[in-house]
């Protein structure tokens, strides 16, 4: 790993004077007001709490890049001393988060979706009966064959079931996090390990996510061990194939992701010898063409021809853009633009806006095609990431749930090359201080900012916070930072890896 670069110790001593007292306050809130703190759910977006836990994250996040491999033992044990009690106080807040979600039965999303798809499909009635918006089930077969299992369990026991699926989701995260980190920074410390897990809490989706019972954990878990485990010089990355080819198979859009390899066969098959080096992109092509193909069957054979045919026939209407206020697709959100009462009609957005969402997907996948094509050195998670933030242009919808895996994991990945990759940074000490204060500015738009609506977890009823409209556009501004950053990012680890070789 190259040296980072010299700090004089007087720029030093402010962020680490206000990483300590950001983690200190922190820490004595939970100390102090534990009980308290169980029944407002402190680490929500809509807590003042919340804010000190970000900060202290950041902060002590920080603060370990810069002295872990500087300090002694003693100092690293303290460093993961605090590490430790972080992400712990983290996951009891996950626990208490479970514990309310059973008692109040909140997640509406696997009820009237997932469950009841497959409850239809054991009764032998129409799974999709009703076309477009108004359809009362909307999940792919093959989401609703993954919770087949739970169909004559009760509502509250499957509720249970679901969260216990969803920890077990956060553990293969956790797996897949720590090989992405080792992947890019090509090491693995404790911070190292434990600074993702502890992110993807304090991610307002990733608790929204939960409360709402949508699978977007599994996608995020399915495509962190993608990227994880994508081709490289010393490995063809068989196994990202399945893992890619599932989340595919949950939502159609994290197929974003096997873009750039896709591409690269593509090449191959022209004759160019175009995005990332190695061999096998025709075996990794096959094994993700065929688990979609096993996967698809399955699913269909689960829930039948006859659904699977009108869930096909039913794509293109559901996929319309909406005028909801968590749809965060460009087109929306320019049609929608400081209007919360068109943002709560739900409406689909007129026909002229739809064709120009249609026109910009097109657009923007050319424009991906491209630049891929052009920085084709680049390492295949920057490139997948690009793709993947790239969600709200090419997709007339963007729900705000799917930033935990197409906005936090981009995110992931940019912070772990920027801190493994130092040189990235270019040798200016402007172009360093910009590109970290957009990895931390744009954390705090799309993951900390939210929306300026949430919903009560105790009364179920919609609170609008009084605020300006227009700060509803932050967790897009800060999802818009990321793509950014990604774009100069890969193309500077192009350019780095050609003039290497």
């Amino acid at each position: 790993m190259a040296a980072m670069p010299p700090t004089s110790a007087r720029s030093a001593t402010l962020p680490r004077a206000l990483a300590l007292a950001g983690l200190t306050a922190a820490l004595a809130c939970g100390a102090f007001l534990w009980s308290g703190l169980q029944e407002t759910y402190w680490w929500y977006p809509e807590t003042d709490a919340y804010q000190l836990w970000v900060f202290a994250l950041l902060g002590l996040g920080y603060y370990s890049h810069r002295r872990w491999a500087a300090g002694g033992q003693a100092h690293r044990m303290i460093i993961a001393a605090l590490w430790v009690l972080v992400t712990a106080a983290l996951l009891s807040g996950m626990a208490t988060l479970a514990i309310r979600i059973v008692e109040q039965r909140l997640p509406g999303d696997l009820l009237q979706n997932y469950l009841e798809g497959a409850r239809r499909v054991e009764r032998g009635s129409p799974v999709y009966d009703v076309a477009g918006l108004k359809q009362s089930v909307n999940a792919s077969p093959l989401a609703i064959s993954l919770f087949y299992p739970l169909r004559h369990l009760r509502d509250r026991d499957a509720i249970i079931g679901f969260l216990v699926f969803n920890f077990a989701m956060l553990g293969l995260y956790f797996a897949g996090g720590c090989l992405l980190v080792r992947r890019i920074k090509g090491r693995l410390t404790l911070p190292d390990m434990l600074f993702p897990l502890a992110a993807a809490f304090t991610f307002y989706t990733f608790n929204r996510s939960w409360r709402l019972g949508q699978i977007d954990m599994t996608l995020l878990a399915l495509l962190t061990l993608g990227l994880a485990l994508m081709p490289g010089r010393e490995s063809r990355g068989k196994a990202s194939a399945p893992a890619l080819a599932l989340a595919f198979g949950l939502k159609l859009v994290p197929g974003l992701a096997a873009g750039p390899l896709l591409l690269d066969w593509v090449g191959r098959m022209l004759g160019r010898s175009a995005p990332t080096a190695g061999r096998g992109r025709a075996t990794w092509v096959a094994l993700f063409l065929g688990t979609i193909l096993v996967v698809g069957a399955l699913a269909v054979a689960r829930v039948g021809p006859t659904a699977a045919a009108d869930f096909v026939r039913n794509v293109p209407e559901i996929s319309q853009g909406t005028t909801s206020g968590n749809n965060f697709s460009i087109v929306a959100r320019v049609h929608t633009f400081n209007d919360r009462k068109v943002r709560k009609d739900h409406q689909v957005l007129p026909p002229s806006l739809n064709r120009l969402g249609t026109a910009l997907t097109v657009v923007t996948l050319v424009m991906l095609c491209l630049f891929t094509w052009r920085v084709h050195k680049a390492d295949l998670t920057l490139l997948s990431s690009v793709w993947l933030a790239a969600l709200p242009f090419a997709s007339p919808v963007c729900w705000d749930i799917y930033f935990l895996w197409c906005g936090f994991l981009p995110w992931l990945v940019l912070w772990a090359h920027l801190t493994g990759h130092p040189a990235l940074l270019g040798q200016a000490r402007a172009s360093r201080m910009f590109l970290g204060a957009v990895l931390v500015g744009s954390y705090l738009l799309a993951g900390t900012a939210g929306n300026t609506t949430y919903r009560d977890i105790k009364t179920g009823m919609t609170v609008q916070l009084k605020m300006p409209a227009w700060l509803d556009e932050l967790p897009l501004l800060g999802h818009i930072m990321i793509l950014g950053a990604l774009l100069v990012v890969a193309a500077r680890d192009h350019r780095r890896r050609g003039e290497a070789s």
